[in-house]
């Protein structure tokens, strides 16, 4: 597997060159989606907790009953039930972690040089730890701020890495799109501007050592199959 996803790795860039993108990224090829590679580099979560859901495929329910036995990062359907780690205990970004990102840093590094791509010009994506707590949930801190806190923490190491590895450091921040109609669904429209404002002070305190002129940041609305009308 290394080996083909090594080859995919290059494939990947070496299409991007060829439709003429000047900053490309590997497609997150190695990962089974945008947050859990983090999440498996942390200690801390041990426990589950239900998923949350999005207001817009809850008030759709003729469109999103037709996911029914879907599972993902968030419930499409609330026919589907599913679950995601969540905290059950303090968070650290474990040595055991830093190895598995160098090995993910290492693959895509000699994938861009193999295709001649100044490693500048290579984006490496993370989640916001506003992104993080968006998917998983606290079962321990049993206070937002303070656990949006503990991972910024902890991903300070993994972003910090990223930059000192020669690429350029994406923060994907769907949080502050995508949280209002999923995590902060049932909340105000204060409530979600407030946890915003958490995240995004976190996320910079995170980003102390990390120049501007190498960070990027991802926000959007979320990527699953719904209306998106909020």
């Amino acid at each position: 597997f290394p080996e083909k996803l090594k080859v995919a790795t290059e494939d990947v860039f070496a299409r991007q060159l060829d439709a003429g993108i000047d900053f490309v990224n590997d497609g997150e090829l190695g990962r089974r989606d945008y947050v859990t590679a983090a999440r498996n580099r942390m200690s801390g979560f041990e426990s589950e907790k239900a998923a949350t859901g999005a207001a817009d495929l809850e008030e759709m329910k003729e469109y999103s009953d037709k996911f029914e036995g879907r599972k993902g990062l968030l419930t499409l359907t609330r026919k589907t039930e599913v679950k995601n780690a969540a905290c059950s205990g303090p968070i650290a970004y474990t040595d055991e972690g830093l190895a598995d990102l160098q090995a993910e840093i290492d693959r895509v590094s000699a994938s861009a040089k193999a295709k001649g791509i100044p490693l500048e010009k290579v984006f490496f994506s993370s989640p916001s730890p506003g992104t993080l707590a968006n998917f998983f949930e606290d079962d321990y801190f049993n206070d937002h701020t303070k656990y949006v806190e503990a991972l910024g923490k902890a991903m300070q190491r993994e972003y910090e890495a990223i930059y000192k590895a020669g690429l350029m450091l994406q923060v994907d921040c769907p949080d502050l799109a995508m949280g209002r109609h999923t995590k902060f669904k049932d909340g105000s429209l204060a409530d979600f501007q407030a946890a915003a404002a958490v995240h995004v002070r976190v996320m910079n305190e995170a980003l102390a050592n990390v120049p501007g002129d190498c960070t990027r940041m991802h926000v959007c609305w979320g990527n699953y199959p719904g209306p998106h009308h909020h």
